[in-house]
């Protein structure tokens, strides 16, 4: 296995990407679900890494969060 000290740090560019994938698909699919009266939304990240990155940058957790709160 490889080195995975410190792998939540830094923003790599795969989690850049991954992030605006997610981003925009969240962003259409709540748009969609949210139009409908439901009792809540269930959102699960099972490689969410930190809230935020050690630059302040924001991770996959809270982008969902901000997107499904707008």
């Amino acid at each position: 296995m490889g080195d995975t000290e410190g792998w939540d740090k830094e923003h790599k560019d795969w989690s850049q990407i991954k992030d605006k994938l997610l981003s925009a698909y969240l962003s259409a699919f709540l748009q969609k679900v949210m139009s409908v009266p439901r009792h809540g939304i269930l959102y699960v990240d099972g490689f969410a890494g930190p809230g935020t990155y050690d630059d302040g940058s924001p991770g996959s957790p809270l982008g969902g969060w901000v997107l499904a709160s707008a």
